[in-house]
């Protein structure tokens, strides 16, 4: 795998590689601040970033195969009908980026921060939520096959159209949740947590 830990190697790699539809393949990033990339329509396979800062960027129409994002920041990025494959994200912050029209599989999410991310009309097929805030994100309209939140942070995230019929919601905080009572049936919840279904109803419990 071959390293890269400057700033206009970076540039050059992605410019070059997006201008001849290359596929970016085998590199490591490492400890790269660059903002408002505009790379639409990459391919990046079997790679890593660590430590890198691409916020502001514009990834959309992209593929990413076999990729570990770790310790970076991706917040604001626009990723619009890309397909994020074997791709695990530690420990970044990803405020505001925006997956609308996305599919992801096979994709694990560890100890990161998605408050405020768009999701809209995206397909999620065998993804793990663990230990994440996804506070104020939309979800609305997802599919949703072998998805799993592992006590993460769901405040106030918009669910419409999105049916949660077998997701385990028991550990999560789901404080303010905007869904349909009808897409929520066959989840799986905490006793603690009926008093989310009574508001949603419209009911009080004593």
């Amino acid at each position: 795998m071959e390293k890269i830990i400057d700033r206009d190697a970076l540039i050059e790699i992605f410019n070059l590689y997006q201008k001849e539809e290359r596929e970016i393949n085998n590199f490591e990033f490492k400890n790269i601040e660059t903002q408002n990339q505009s790379n639409s329509n990459i391919e990046v396979t079997n790679s890593k970033f660590i430590n890198i800062n691409l916020s502001k960027s514009i990834f959309n129409n992209s593929f990413f195969y076999n990729v570990v994002f770790e310790n970076c920041d991706l917040s604001n990025i626009n990723f619009t009908n890309s397909n994020f494959k074997k791709v695990t994200f530690i420990n970044c912050k990803l405020t505001g980026t925006d997956f609308t029209d996305t599919f992801l599989e096979n994709v694990r999410i560890e100890k990161s921060i998605f408050n405020f991310t768009n999701f809209y009309a995206a397909k999620q097929k065998k993804v793990v939520w663990n230990n994440t805030n996804l506070d104020n994100a939309n979800m609305q309209e997802n599919s949703f096959l072998c998805v799993s939140f592992d006590n993460c942070s769901l405040k106030e995230v918009i669910l419409f159209k999105t049916n949660l019929k077998g997701i385990d919601l028991s550990t999560s905080i789901l404080d303010g949740i905007i869904i349909d009572i009808n897409n929520l049936k066959g989840a799986i919840l905490d006793y603690n947590q009926l008093d989310i279904v009574a508001g949603l109803l419209h009911i009080r419990i004593k």
